[in-house]
């Protein structure tokens, strides 16, 4: 069958260079090619290669040959700094003829993206001697009338024409079909030029939209944003057939039939020029050692290394064992100078006073990684398994994930980027992300693009809201909006998750030996002087590239701050007494600031647990589990793996099994297996598992079957191979993904699932399906709920007989009624796993593939149950009824986990933390709340929680006050008080700050003193003014005393004026002080003594009786220059008059007046911030507004906890 190769063809991921170029994904196009029969097909961006791996894979995966190609900017050269820049930007098609083509088309991209040489101009450009430079391996056509060629200066076209004739065997004279005049008298020069220099017309398509609706999509979004792109008026960018391409070039009639059916045949030619490459998926841990074991040993086995963990009670045989077993699976995966990477990333960190977290994942599992202290939990000691970091048949690459404050994980990430790690053969880039458009904001471009009226899209906008769905919370609106507006839906629908620009990863970072600007390309962001991956995340993960995450963690600042602060060293796992009963006692008495814990449930739960009735029933049971291993046991418990457990947990019930193998194993967690590696363990140790099989189990579809693959064809799911790739649901759309696993799980009882379209599906009764409420288990389906299924498959037997669906949600899946579920048998079960989306449709239904990477995410029960009746029933000679008495509370911990799982590794590094975290508050309160409120500024519920936590421990917050306050906020032992900071002042420069501060111990007569020494500083006007106002000098007077004395200061020329004339003195007063202090002749005085003035002058108002300003304006003032009120006066009479910060006038739906105002407000006596309900009846007698403040005469809580106010007065309106 005659066709052609699209290879100009632009997705949203254009959109990333230039604004709203395209609103159809990549995905969308590789379908339709499909469906069109193509056998090859290339995206050429503008100016960059985003996600080009997943193309590769999506496109093979449909069957279809992956064409690398870009569409470049040029520019003829670069100009010299002091030369003004030029802006023309000539496009062309780069194609890579092989993967050294690709390689080299990665680095010109990359190039493109230099912000720091000038080849970032409005876009990212190569320039021509950069283009006639290339190699053999890049093919190249002239794009659209953006060309050279169309609109290039002379010079510029004869050059270009000069390379493109001299390389006639690799380039290609680009026409397209679009019916303009301006192209039709392109078309018409290139098809001369063609015959004049023998170079060859290959036909473009140009494509940007994958139909109309999508054009019309993109057409309303661009006005929506007010994009407009005038040269494309006329053309037509969406998707074209073979058939329809040849009929757009005859209607164009710029060409002869011979000339455009040659020009499209030539893509073909193109096509068979491309060599197929396949990717490298090894496992890429950077090399930085010629002989990394070796020094992996010496750093291991060295006294200073080995000899502390001998003396925390382990043998040296013991310790030797289980590094040497370590060291062995380093060496079989390759990774000896991955775990050395690590240690030179923590030594790094040591040497500049940056200390991580005691652990975080899996990586505290690894003795070689505690000795050299990347963590600091030792797995000896807390019985972590090894295989749970590294393991040689695991199936992915280990990471040790590094929790730091915000400022030390801002430096590591800088010392990643800019110094490579001190290492010279690491490349270091950032890893790309893409901002897209969510809900809210696309009903709002679309609604101006449709031009409604603004406050209707925003009553629109508004209503968009969140639901739980699964897992996730899903954002959504509800049907009764889209009944109303189905036009401005159907464009909503289409530009959802457009892609609107790009960024960075705020935590990854790849480290690697290979050149990954060709490997994999590189960008560069507008205001980030670092390289930025053209792949994303999952794509890094999928090629095996390692990463280092630098994850930010404030409590691991607080506790490092802490230790600074109180002049101790810091604490540690290693260095904590772990048995303080003080601090135990305090974490029963309030949680409040300690991490993990410090949520309701938490405090119930530790209060519960540690009470001594509990804790001592436990202790009986099991003598040698600590406070530590409880609190671990808590942190995994107030999750929902708990929650089956968690009545009998909290009142002390320990499960024992009778066998001490297992009792011995789940020990220290009271006998219940709610986290990962006991419950992985529990299925090696007693149901005969291996470790990948416990890492990655599986849930079952009944043999028979039919598997929508994604070339559309059906296969029976126990035919089915790894590698293959079947169709998905993609955020309703059709997508196609690996099968990377595959399962024969047995025979068990299984449902049968009716839709009334006659599909039926039939599973395991707990198999996940896709309803309009999320992932729905089998047997809890109701007959109203819908199912999702493909639009339209042709080739399953049923076929759709019935089409009773609700709302089609996209041209790709509609929702069918559940008709019915009912038991069917026995059948043999299968699974298969899925990448990305992890579901597959089997039977015409979508369903979830229910694979996940550790135990705990919702297993296959009967198969666990079988393995351990084959296994450990037979060996301790169980009856059933034993036998069921302890696999089945397993199998429920399983079933509990299915949601969220928690690591035992974590739990304890996190239990850790928490206890720290404690240990500090205790025996450094105001040390600690320090750090926490400078940790968690700009935190407005985080901060309240510290507040309260300090209002409750009788420690005044207090406003900046002079000699007292820094920048950030600081304690004072001596009065058991915390100053605010200065750096949330408004307008103050931070070095001021510390310049104030300085002045502490000075001894100060009057304010006029202390001017003169901050004038010295060049401290601005306005910046003294503002502090005045805030009553950051409140020890020399009151804010209406200062700024007068200030504005005679300023009037006397900042304290330094020699002269003044007798006109510009203001009053008798002023000029018989002045009188004293200087020389006086006819019209001014001069020689004054400036000093004495000022402070005679301030002395004189001192006397005047100016009082103060309003509390009106103190408040208006603190929320102009600091953002929240700082006013406590910690009287008694002033706890009932408050200040309105918020309000919401509340009204039912159906109402006609509103019921009530909901009030935010904070107390002028206490300082305290509530919530308050007042009646609108009463607030229509005394309408207040927001600032006002108020005074409570009247007040009752009601049942639900709710203050409501009954009577009040005005103190400031």
């Amino acid at each position: 069958m005659a066709n052609y190769v699209p290879y100009h063809v632009h997705t949203m991921l254009s959109n990333a260079v230039t604004n709203i170029d395209s609103v159809t994904t990549y995905k969308q196009y590789v379908k339709r090619a499909q469906e069109c029969g193509m056998t090859a097909l290339s995206f050429s961006e503008h100016g960059n290669i985003f996600e080009w791996v997943h193309k590769k894979e999506a496109i093979e995966a449909a069957g279809m040959k992956y064409i690398h190609a870009m569409e470049a900017y040029l520019t003829e050269r670069i100009p010299d700094e002091d030369e003004e820049k030029i802006r023309d930007n000539y496009h062309c098609v780069l194609i890579a003829k092989n993967w050294e083509g690709v390689k080299e088309l990665n680095v010109l991209q990359g190039k493109a993206f230099s912000r720091v040489d000038g080849h970032y101009y409005y876009a990212p450009r190569i320039t021509f001697a950069e283009l006639f430079a290339t190699s053999d391996n890049i093919i190249i056509t002239t794009a659209c009338v953006a060309s050279a060629l169309c609109r290039g200066t002379e010079s510029a076209k004869a050059s270009y024409l000069r390379f493109l004739t001299r390389h006639k065997d690799r380039c290609f004279l680009e026409v397209q079909h679009h019916n303009t005049q301006k192209q039709f008298e392109y078309n018409r020069y290139l098809a001369n030029l063609s015959k004049e220099t023998g170079l060859r017309l290959i036909a473009g398509t140009d494509t940007h939209c994958l139909n109309t609706e999508h054009e019309l999509g993109r057409s309303a979004l661009q006005r929506g944003k007010g994009v407009f792109f005038d040269d494309e008026v006329g053309w037509d960018l969406t998707w074209k057939t073979y058939d329809e391409l040849v009929e757009a070039y005859r209607v164009q009639d710029a060409l002869s039939e011979e000339e455009y059916m040659s020009a499209i045949n030539n893509t073909n030619v193109m096509a068979d020029m491309i060599e197929p490459f396949e990717l490298d998926r090894s496992f890429k841990y950077a090399k930085i050692y010629e002989d990394g074991e070796k020094v992996l040993r010496e750093k291991l086995f060295a006294p200073e290394t080995i000899d502390p963990i001998i003396k925390e009670g382990f043998s040296r045989e013991e310790v030797t064992a289980r590094l040497e077993q370590e060291i062995d699976t380093f060496k079989a995966l390759n990774a000896t100078d991955f775990i050395l990477l690590e240690d030179h990333i923590v030594r790094w960190e040591h040497s500049h006073d940056m200390w991580q977290g005691p652990a975080r994942g899996s990586a505290a599992s690894s003795l070689a990684l505690y000795a050299l202290g990347v963590t600091e939990v030792n797995p000896l000691k807390y019985g972590f398994y090894f295989w749970r970091f590294m393991d040689k048949s695991k199936y992915s690459l280990a990471d040790v994930d590094m929790d730091n404050s915000a400022k030390d994980r801002d430096k590591l990430k800088f010392w990643m980027l800019n110094d490579h790690l001190d290492l010279p053969n690491v490349k270091t880039c950032e890893i790309i992300t893409f901002n897209t458009i969510a809900l809210k904001g696309a009903i709002r471009d679309i609604g101006r693009g449709l031009d409604m009226p603004l406050d209707e899209v925003d009553t629109i906008a508004k209503a968009v809201h969140e639901v739980a769905v699964d897992e996730e919370k899903i954002v959504t609106i509800d049907d009764s909006w889209r009944k109303k507006y189905p036009e401005l839906f159907k464009y909503v629908d289409i530009v959802i998750g457009t892609i609107v620009s790009i960024g960075s990863h705020p935590s990854g970072v790849v480290v690697s030996d290979h050149d990954i600007a060709s490997e994999f390309g590189l960008c560069y962001l507008k205001d980030d002087p670092y390289p930025v991956s053209c792949i994303n995340m999952k794509e890094l993960d999928s090629l095996n590239f390692t990463k280092q995450d630098a994850l930010g963690l404030d409590n691991v600042g607080i506790i490092n701050e802490t230790c600074k602060l109180a002049g101790i060293e810091r604490l540690s796992p290693k260095t904590i007494d772990f048995e303080d009963d003080a601090v135990w006692n305090s974490i029963k008495e309030d949680t409040s600031l300690i991490f993990q814990m410090n949520s309701n449930y938490g405090q119930r739960t530790v209060d519960k647990m540690l009470s001594p009735e509990v804790y001592n029933k436990i202790k009986k049971q099991i003598p040698n589990m600590t406070r530590l291993d409880l609190l671990t046991f808590i942190n995994a418990l107030i999750r929902p793996c708990g929650k089956g457990v968690y009545d009998d947990a909290t009142n002390g019930i320990v499960s024992k099994t009778g066998i001490k193998e297992i009792d011995d194993l789940l020990g220290s967690s009271m006998g219940y297996a709610i986290m990962q590696e006991p419950q992985m363990a529990f299925v090696q140790e007693f149901c005969g598992y291996s470790f990948l099989e416990s890492d990655k189990l599986r849930k079952c579809v009944a043999g028979g079957s039919k598997v929508l693959m994604a070339d559309g064809t059906l296969k029976n799911i126990e035919d089915v191979e790894v590698g293959e790739y079947v169709c998905t649901f993609d955020n309703y759309a059709c997508s196609s993904n690996k099968v990377v696993s595959k399962s024969s799980n047995g025979t068990k009882p299984v449902v049968k699932v009716r839709c009334d379209s006659g599909f039926k599906v039939k599973c395991t009764s707990d198999h996940r399906i896709l309803t309009q409420r999320g992932y729905v288990e089998a047997k809890d389906l109701t007959t109203s709920d819908f199912v999702f299924t493909p639009k339209v498959v042709k080739k399953y037997n049923d076929g759709i007989k019935s089409n009773k669906k609700p709302s089609v949600v996209n041209s790709d899946f509609i929702m069918q009624r559940v008709i019915s579920v009912c038991d069917d048998g026995e059948d043999e079960v299968y699974d298969i796993g899925v990448e990305n989306t992890h579901n597959f449709v089997a039977d015409g239904i979508v369903v979830h593939n229910c694979v996940a990477k550790k135990l705990g995410t919702r297993d296959q029960l009967p198969i666990i149950k079988e393995g351990w009746e084959r296994n450990a029933k037979v060996k301790y000679h169980l009856t059933d009824e034993q036998s069921d008495k302890i696999i089945n509370p397993f199998l429920q911990c399983i079933l509990d986990a299915t949601r969220y799982s928690f690591s035992l590794v974590h739990s304890l590094s996190y239990s850790c933390i928490s206890y720290e975290c404690a240990y500090l508050r205790y025996h450094y309160p105001l040390q600690y709340l320090t750090s926490c409120l400078n940790a968690w500024n700009g935190d407005d519920d985080k901060t309240a929680e510290a507040i309260n936590y300090a209002n409750s421990r009788k420690v005044k917050i207090l406003a900046p006050k002079f000699r007292h306050a820094k920048a950030e906020y600081f304690y004072d032992l001596a009065t058991n008080s915390i100053y605010k900071g200065t750096s949330s002042i408004k307008g103050l420069n931070a070095g001021y700050s510390d310049f104030l501060y300085s002045l502490k111990d000075n001894v100060y007569k009057t304010f006029t003193d202390l001017l003169y020494d901050i004038q010295a500083s060049g401290m601005p006007r306005d910046q003294v003014e503002t502090l005045i106002k805030l009553d950051y000098f409140e020890e020399f007077g009151t804010c209406r005393e200062l700024a007068t004395i200030f504005k005679q200061f300023q009037f006397f020329k900042k304290g330094e004026a020699k002269t003044i004339a007798k006109s510009k003195i203001p009053d008798e007063i002023t000029m018989s002080i002045i009188k004293r202090n200087a020389n006086e002749t006819e019209k001014q005085f001069n020689k004054l003594n400036c000093h004495n003035i000022l402070n005679e002058i301030e002395q004189y108002v001192m006397t005047m009786n100016l009082g103060d300003v309003d509390l009106k304006t103190k408040i208006a003032n603190q929320l102009e220059y600091m953002g929240y009120i700082g006013i406590k006066t910690d009287k008694s009479e002033d706890r009932p008059k408050i200040v309105i910060l918020e309000m919401k006038v509340m009204k039912q739906r159906e109402a006609v007046e509103p019921w009530g105002v909901i009030i935010d407000a904070q107390s002028i006596g206490s300082g305290k911030r509530s919530s308050y309900t007042v009646p609108y009846k009463l607030y229509k007698k005394c309408k207040f507004n927001k600032n006002d403040v108020i005074k409570i005469r009247d007040w009752y809580k009601n049942k639900r906890g709710y203050f409501y106010i009954t009577d009040y007065e005005f103190v400031v309106m």
